[in-house]
């Protein structure tokens, strides 16, 4: 598995979405390293944790935004941040009772759902902020 890394073409124009989805980029490239070198269960759990909470604040983050700027969709897009946050638990979970280990299936999930919700969904966000501010002015 490739890393995920970082790119301008993933902005959205919102400095603090930008700057934590740089730091969730890092996170998950981190995780994928771990896995891909082998790395003991323990070091691959506290990676993993570390990336779950930190999504979860930037998801509390990206949603008050939201919020602030009346996005349209914000019910659909919270939506698809719990089902990522439940997908990703769930695989914790089954990590720390030793029932699996951090796959190519997990670090695929986790690194093509990042890139896609980064370009599609979380653009849109920007997007529409970009608009918002445009005619108020």
């Amino acid at each position: 598995m490739k890393t995920v890394k970082w790119e301008k073409k993933f902005e959205t124009g919102i400095p603090t979405i930008d700057r934590q989805h740089q730091q969730l980029f890092d996170l998950t490239g981190e995780l994928i390293k771990a896995t891909e070198e082998g790395k003991g269960r323990r070091i691959i759990v506290d990676v993993l944790k570390n990336l779950i909470h930190y999504t979860q604040t930037h998801f509390v983050d990206e949603e008050r935004i939201m919020k602030e700027i009346h996005y349209p969709h914000y019910e659909i897009h919270k939506k698809e941040h719990e089902n990522f946050i439940q997908e990703v638990l769930v695989s914790t979970k089954e990590l720390i009772e030793g029932r699996s280990m951090p796959t190519l299936k997990l670090t695929n999930f986790l690194s093509q759902w990042l890139i896609e919700h980064v370009l599609i969904h979380d653009s849109q966000i920007g997007e529409f902020a970009h608009h918002s501010q445009v005619e108020r002015k």
